[in-house]
């Protein structure tokens, strides 16, 4: 399929694309626009939503998670940092 944008945008759409990170490929930000239209709402818990999170972003984070290197046992001291992080998200909601 062949799409033609009028050229007032063109420059615009590949600054958009290279700061979503596609390295502004204008073709396949379009197709990462497409697929976020499309997505279906599964009906899961709005407590489990990504929130304003695309798709795309979150497959960054995985990414940028495997990337961080081997993973580490947790200490009972990174334990107690995550329930009080945790508690105070509880709070505050």
């Amino acid at each position: 399929m062949k799409i033609e944008l009028p050229l007032e945008y063109v420059s615009l759409i590949q600054k958009k694309a290279a700061e979503a990170g596609f390295g502004g490929k204008i073709s396949a930000y379009i197709v990462h626009l497409v697929e976020a239209d499309v997505i279906e709402d599964f009906g899961g818990p709005e407590h489990l939503a990504f929130g304003e999170i695309t798709n795309f972003e979150l497959d960054r984070m995985i990414d940028a998670g495997f990337d961080s290197g081997p993973a580490s046992p947790m200490a009972k001291s990174d334990w107690r940092e995550l329930h009080k992080r945790i508690d105070g998200r509880q709070a505050n909601s």
